[in-house]
């Protein structure tokens, strides 16, 4: 090689690595502070079924949250109680059970026993999907002392606000519909196809810029921030796109036979028999298995508690326009006559529709606390 070639080769070189360092300064100096590492978040991964994270299908009870979980069995000094139901338990669950099980330590019974709690509640959980979990569990050798069944509000708003504008029957379970238009629709296989690979696209590039050495660099990172949300605005269109899509004519996989309502309240009668029926069949359930059940209505989050006086900030706040809020005014009070009825026929029920105060949190912690308080 000659002194003019390997100048050739060397100059346009020694040029190209000053304009990438200059690049590499002026990159840092303006986005290095707020370039993220390459990856991506779970909260950034689009889902076309809006049915919980984490969530199974299930093909007795549409989803469950923890399939793998080993089934209790009674043993001496052991107390099993499970809690079914939907929003309202689930935050019981996740949030509450040490108020929980710190009310229910105050029972002579259970003062001096393990306390074993066990989640059977998810948050889009409604009748009849509490009733046929308890059944599918036993009918597999799962044993339980108590059952506390906190529900109420999904039964009826999840119905008239998400399944019925949609034409799908009140009984089936949230999110069903979405998930199986995907089964059932071959245009959406293909859209959920092009969904999956724009996913492992992500990935592949997150784990390639975010490895040795291109993590280090200023001008990599900016350039994987721009491709990667790219992909991510084309999976949130694309994701969009399958939710809204409607195929022309669904099968009964996805909708089910929905029948006519007359009117408006007959609608939320239908759901509050539903509910009581449920109930009732859990309760006998439960006397065949020597279980102590109790039945529990949650607060109406739409209705203010009686006998408190509002602040004019919360007066606003109940007096808002919020999802489910007309079907919660217009259903709860059905429920809670369906709630007497469960009652006067020995169901220990309990209707905390109204009884509790205060901001989210401190509701569901007092929720929590009453129902160990109500366990007997």
């Amino acid at each position: 090689m000659t002194e003019l070639q390997r100048k050739n080769i060397f100059y346009p070189a020694a040029i190209l690595l000053i304009l990438w360092l200059l690049a590499e300064l002026l990159v840092f100096s303006c986005h290095a502070r707020r370039a993220p590492v390459p990856g991506v978040s779970s909260r950034d991964v689009t889902d076309y079924s809006p049915v919980e994270t984490g969530a199974a299908l299930h093909p007795y009870l549409g989803s469950i949250l923890e399939p793998a979980a080993p089934l209790p069995k009674r043993a001496p000094g052991k107390v099993i109680i499970g809690i079914l139901g939907g929003f309202a338990a689930s935050a019981v669950c996740d949030h509450d059970l040490d108020a929980f099980t710190e009310e229910l330590r105050k029972n002579p019974l259970y003062s001096g026993k393990k306390i074993v709690t066990v989640r059977l509640a998810a948050p889009l959980y409604k009748q009849p999907q509490q009733l046929l979990l308890a059944n599918y569990l036993l009918m597999s050798g799962a044993e339980f002392d108590i059952l506390v069944n906190i529900d109420g509000l999904n039964e009826v708003t999840l119905a008239p606000d998400e399944l019925l504008p949609l034409g799908v029957d009140p009984a089936f379970p949230a999110g069903w519909y979405s998930r199986m238009k995907i089964l059932t629709s071959p245009e959406l296989i293909l859209s959920a196809a092009k969904l999956v690979r724009i996913k492992q696209c992500r990935a592949a590039a997150a784990r390639i810029f975010g490895g040795v050495p291109f993590r280090y660099s200023p001008v990599c990172r900016l350039l994987w921030e721009r491709f990667d949300r790219r992909l991510k605005n084309a999976a949130s269109d694309l994701n969009e796109s399958i939710l809204a899509y409607v195929p022309e004519n669904p099968d009964f996989v996805s909708k089910g036979s929905l029948k006519p309502y007359a009117t408006e309240y007959e609608l939320y009668e239908d759901l509050a028999s539903a509910w009581m029926r449920s109930s009732w069949f859990l309760s006998n359930l439960c006397t065949l298995n020597g279980i102590r059940y109790v039945h529990i209505l949650e607060p109406n989050p739409y209705l203010p508690p009686a006998g408190i006086a509002l602040t004019a900030a919360q007066k606003i706040a109940y007096d808002s326009d919020r999802p489910y809020k007309r079907s919660a005014e217009m259903a709860y009070p059905i429920l809670s006559q369906s709630g007497k009825k469960l009652a006067a026929r020995g169901v220990r029920f309990h209707d905390l529709s109204t009884s509790l105060s205060g901001g989210q949190e401190e509701i569901y912690r007092a929720l929590a606390r009453k129902a160990g308080q109500l366990i007997k």
